[in-house]
């Protein structure tokens, strides 16, 4: 059960970033940085726009694992009664 609210919480915290600060980041991280081409800026800001994602698909992972470690729901548990 820690593992479902594990992965619902990650894509929660995926979504979340996507939506809001991915973009912000992105753009901060494309504004203080000289490049010399446009693809330059263009790898440069997607790649701030997926790591910052990634980021926040991992911390909504750690969060749901916690939260169900908190809760008591332990998988190993589980599967010793069954």
């Amino acid at each position: 059960m820690r593992y479902l609210l594990g992965i619902v919480c990650a894509i929660a915290g995926a979504l979340i970033f996507t939506l809001t600060l991915s973009s912000l980041v992105a753009g901060w991280a494309v504004g203080n940085a000289s490049f010399e081409s446009p693809d330059q800026v263009s790898n440069y800001e997607d790649m701030a726009f997926i790591a910052t994602s990634a980021f926040g698909l991992m911390f909504g992972w750690i969060v749901g694992w916690a939260i169900g470690n908190a809760m008591g729901l332990d998988s190993d548990a589980d599967e010793a009664d069954g």
